[in-house]
């Protein structure tokens, strides 16, 4: 189950649908399945804020992820929340040159390959994510 909330800014239009049927998707060609994720859209002052409370980062960033799988359940079961500053994604769409939805799809995405154990620390790591990023958006443009 896929839930939305949001925090000092407007709900991004997302076809909720579509979305948790990818997600679905995505999840179970990594071999993971989808528990209770939460998506929590907030501005950039609220995400510099939970930047510096939870990681001690005194930077923006466009995405937050936080495991909180239950005790006991499979780990192959995805359980998190993720805090997206709807701001950032804003700015790297036109940094970028993509749509707004498009940028938002990917960050979307980038929480729950965080959520599978992907990380984007080193230069590795950081390629092996937007791959996985750019196969899960191919996937979206199939099914849409």
């Amino acid at each position: 189950m896929i839930s939305y909330s949001v925090e000092n800014t407007g709900m991004p239009r997302i076809k909720k649908r579509l979305v948790e049927h990818w997600i679905e998707a995505v999840l179970q060609e990594r071999g993971y399945e989808l528990g209770e994720v939460n998506y929590r859209f907030v501005d950039d002052t609220t995400m510099l804020k939970e930047n510096k409370r939870y990681l001690g980062h005194d930077f923006y960033t466009d995405i937050l992820t936080f495991e909180n799988r239950p005790f006991g359940v499979s780990e192959k079961v995805i359980y998190g929340d993720i805090i997206i500053s709807t701001d950032r994604v804003k700015e790297n769409a036109r940094n970028l040159k993509v749509s707004y939805q498009e940028e938002l799809h990917r960050v979307l995405i980038h929480g729950m390959l965080h959520l599978c154990g992907l990380n984007d620390i080193t230069p590795e790591e950081e390629k092996a994510m937007h791959l996985a990023e750019d196969k899960a958006l191919q996937l979206l443009h199939t099914i849409q």
